[in-house]
């Protein structure tokens, strides 16, 4: 059979191989370390604990046989004192101060006098002192005025506040031999003392109780022996302790003879229930009298005698249950580990299942039918509003050129503005801009849709597998109408050239007929001297005469060619759209089947990943068998140790 030292080194060889994620292997170490600590520390530490006012200074002070800690209804332990043998034959108190590490107070009586001294740590066992007259130094650096006794200045360090709020740790060492060996007992503060210290002096125990403690003596004050609030305590904070926890009823002298027997059945019953305990350890007593009364005193004997002889045993079965509790603890993560890890993967390749789709090219086609029928409907939208913005063109191009012509009043204006083709080339093109923007849009329309409806066939496979279709553009890449104004403007200028040489002929025939009509005119009337003064005449009476008609004419020219200059323009910008919308068309259809082999290498490498997460898992569980094979031999050396003790 294993020794329990053997156990608890074989646990630890199984903690340092480190099976489990870095934080719970953290955990799992911090564990084992504080029992490896205990092993070597034979100190059993007693956390004595309970309410308000329930005797525990009292009872303390019977055990070691000296008024030593202050009792009295109103009088409340703040701060924690720690009470051990010491190697002396006189008692001493050792103080560190919270604000200033490595410093500390040490108080004794020499010769009926209470001596304070301050010390400062300098090393491992090396100390220096600060001032012997320590109260001067405690009363200057902290601002406390210590009492003269020192049962008063112990008073002073754990009942009032500010001077507890500056004790990191206060110790009280015993003359030698005052306690059992290795015995410390922890004076706690009681953990309901009222509305204004409750949560701090709970915070305190609470704090012993987690870090300090290796079991409890529980104190249950006769007159007010089992409460709600101290339960809710005992199950937060010292549910761990509750099967080897020494239970005490204390101050029995308060009650009738007649009803102890009643209280102490009723208290274990309620014990016995609330914490699922199968035989509680539970004493009775009266500390307080047991230095007054001889009867109160042989119960006290008696029960001191089943209390320490109790408490010497227990230092193994705790060593024991807290390493049982670490094995169970790494074998219940070593079950959890590897059942979640199947459970995730068993939800994956349900996932999986259902998001499949039986038939993928005929859903993409029949989702990619029903959407490109949007980006068609586009030409016949844009053929629609075009016919309107046609004729608009060709009202404002007229009007504009008619204003434009009523500015001028000689023909050599018209004549300019006939040859200016920049100024006929923006009538017809600003007139035009309306029929230009409707094909920008269109087109631009017809680019939004194939974006839009890419994103509608990547949703039929991302509420499946996430998003593992090609991102749509940014940009649209379609034909631009706009790209195409210079054609439009060449179309334009054609026709405008034409329109210009016919009026520069008609300009050229004009005015040879009225020179002629002028040297005519002026030979008949008066001779050749006339006939130049007709030429003149001639000339500017032809601008007058004519220049209506000119410009009567370079309006119809102009207006019959913006039929063919409206209809080219036209012809251009549905071409344009019709272009545009097929290659949007195309590219929708390509992306089905580029979405297509997109999702099946994405389905293919889920399912590789699940088929290789699956072996990783099964090879860990199939590693982790061992170690768990292990723990339980653990444990039931474990147990047979203990049925042996």
């Amino acid at each position: 059979m294993y020794s329990l030292n053997k156990i608890i080194e074989s646990t630890g060889e199984l903690v340092s191989a480190k099976v489990f994620g870095k934080e719970q292997n953290r955990i799992f170490q911090d564990n084992f370390n504080s029992i490896w600590e205990k092993q070597r520390d034979s100190k059993l530490n007693i956390a004595v604990i309970g309410e308000f006012s329930s005797g525990k200074s009292t009872l303390i002070n019977t055990l070691i046989h000296r008024n030593l800690l202050k009792t009295g209804f109103m009088v409340t332990t703040a701060a924690p004192a720690y009470l051990f043998n010491g190697r002396e034959d006189y008692l001493y108190i050792c103080a560190a101060l919270a604000d200033r590490k490595g410093y500390f107070i040490k108080i004794w009586e020499d010769g009926g006098k209470t001596v304070v001294e301050a010390y400062k740590e300098t090393g491992p066992g090396l100390y220096k002192t600060l001032s012997k007259d320590g109260r001067s130094w405690i009363e200057y650096n902290e601002h406390l005025q210590f009492p003269e006794k020192l049962e008063d200045i112990l008073a002073y360090m754990t009942t009032v506040e500010d001077a507890v709020k500056k004790m990191e740790k206060i110790e009280i060492f015993l003359p030698r031999n005052s306690l059992p060996e290795k015995m410390v007992i922890i004076d706690t503060p009681g953990v309901n003392p009222g509305k204004k210290d409750s949560s701090e002096h709970e915070m305190r125990t609470r704090k012993i109780l987690e870090d300090i403690a290796d079991t409890v003596l529980i104190l249950f004050p006769a007159d007010s022996v089992y409460t709600q609030t101290f339960e809710d305590f005992l199950n937060k904070n010292a549910a761990r302790f509750m099967k080897h926890a020494v239970l005490m009823i204390t101050m029995m002298d308060r009650v009738q003879e007649g009803e102890r027997e009643e209280i102490t059945e009723f208290a274990r019953e309620k014990i016995k229930n609330k914490f699922h305990l199968k035989d509680p350890f539970l004493l009775s007593c009266s500390a307080g009298r047991a230095g007054k009364d001889e009867y109160w005193r042989s119960k006290f004997q008696k029960a001191e005698e089943q209390l320490m002889d109790n408490l010497r045993k227990k230092r193994e079965r705790i060593l024991a249950e807290r390493t049982a509790g670490l094995l169970d603890n790494l074998l219940q993560e070593m079950n959890k580990t590897v059942d979640l890890k199947m459970e995730e993967i068993t939800q994956k390749e349900s996932r999986l299942r259902e998001a499949s789709v039986p038939n993928l090219r005929r859903t993409l086609d029949e989702s990619y039918k029903e959407r490109e029928w949007k980006i068609r409907a586009v030409k016949k939208q844009f053929k629609k509003s075009l016919s309107d913005d046609k004729e608009a063109m060709k009202v404002q191009a007229v009007a504009k050129v008619r204003e434009e012509l009523a500015k001028r009043k000689k023909r050599l204006d018209i004549t300019k503005y006939v040859q200016n083709e920049k100024g006929l080339n923006a009538a017809v093109t600003e007139s035009s801009q309306g029929m230009i923007g409707r094909a920008e849009y269109y087109c631009d329309l017809a680019g939004k849709k194939t974006l839009e409806l890419k994103k509608e066939l990547d949703e039929i496979l991302i509420k499946y597998y996430g998003t593992i279709g090609a991102e749509a553009e940014n940009e649209v890449q379609g034909r631009h109408a706009g790209s195409d104004v210079s054609v439009i403007n060449s179309l334009i200028g054609n026709a405008i050239t034409d329109v210009q040489k016919q009026e520069n002929k008609n300009a050229n025939s004009r005015d040879k007929w009225a020179a002629g009509i002028g040297i005519g005119v002026g030979l008949i009337v008066g001779g050749p001297l006339l006939a130049v003064g007709g030429l003149f005449l001639g000339i500017v009476g032809g601008d007058s005469l004519f220049v209506e008609s000119s410009r009567t004419k370079v309006l119809n020219s102009f207006s019959a060619a913006l039929p063919e200059i409206a209809d080219k323009i036209e012809a251009l910008l549905i071409e344009n759209v019709n272009s545009a919308v097929t290659e949007q068309s195309n590219r929708l259809a390509a992306y089905k089947d580029q979405l297509e082999k997109r999702y099946q290498s994405v389905y293919d490498q889920i399912v590789g990943n699940i088929e290789s997460q699956k072996a990783a898992v099964m090879k860990e569980k199939s590693e982790k068998e061992e170690i768990k094979e292990e723990i339980r031999r653990l444990k039931m050396n474990l147990e047979q140790w203990k049925r042996s003790r």
